[in-house]
């Protein structure tokens, strides 16, 4: 079972980092043996392609602005140091205060959207860690197939958690709690929930789940859609009980083991 829960390796905006080291490396190695500067070129195209990915991916226009500020910057670093255009240390300067608004608004809301989606990962981890059968694949029907005794409060409780640790946004209407969560749309986006995957409790208890398509197709193998519903159940089942105890620190260390 081991395979089958892993998930698509997929590129993760906290490892930009990784990319930087190179950059910086090569940027050097280049100046000091070629006397070239064609990686800054590269470095800011890169940047711009990550926030289109995360744009695309997350549906949070806030990646595209950072990342063509960032990789528009880093073109006009080149520009202003190794160039002789209209831009200048004092374009160069006011690009940087620019940025520096821009990463001020964008900030909080690109780090929340990257802690759901890590989170989102975990959850789909942990509930293919109980998936043994991988002899059919997805539906989009939604899957009725649970029941819990714990109250609206109970799980409204949860719900609150869940969103302050950044794991789902939970939507509370009169029938019905789903906690809503996804590796790709954003819940912060506000979809609709057949945009991404959810947990429903509906007033008498019923649990109810939808796994979104392009959440699904995350996984390396196909897994039986029944089991991986109902193993979304369990957990999320599990994850009341915690709450109840008073134990629910468990979810969140659950959630980083695997």
């Amino acid at each position: 079972m081991e395979n089958n829960s892993n998930i698509k390796w997929s590129l993760i905006w906290t490892n930009l980092w990784i990319v930087g080291i190179i950059y910086f490396v090569s940027y050097i190695a280049e100046d000091q043996f070629f006397k070239t500067h064609y990686s800054a070129w590269i470095w800011g195209a890169t940047l711009i392609f990550f926030g289109a990915y995360y744009y695309r991916k997350l549906r949070l226009i806030q990646f595209l602005v950072l990342g063509l500020a960032l990789g528009l910057g880093a073109w006009h670093y080149e520009a202003a140091e190794h160039m002789n255009t209209i831009f200048s240390p004092v374009t160069l300067f006011i690009h940087f205060v620019i940025l520096i608004i821009i990463i001020f608004i964008t900030g909080p809301r690109i780090n929340k959207a990257v802690k759901f989606e890590i989170n989102a990962r975990n959850l789909f981890r942990l509930a293919a860690q109980q998936v043994f059968d991988v002899s059919n694949g997805y539906t989009n029907r939604p899957y009725s197939g649970g029941k819990t005794d714990a109250d609206r409060n109970e799980i409204l409780g949860l719900a609150r958690y869940l969103t302050g640790k950044e794991i789902v946004i939970y939507d509370a209407g009169k029938e019905t709690i789903a906690y809503a969560f996804s590796m790709n749309t954003s819940p912060l986006v506000d979809p609709q929930l057949n945009m991404v995957s959810y947990v429903s409790f509906d007033k008498d208890g019923n649990i109810s789940v939808h796994i979104s398509k392009e959440d699904y197709k995350q996984y390396r193998s196909k897994l039986s859609f029944d089991q991986l519903c109902a193993s979304f159940i369990n957990m999320f089942k599990q994850f009341i009980e915690y709450y109840r105890d008073g134990n629910e620190y468990r979810i969140v260390i659950e959630l980083k083991s695997v």
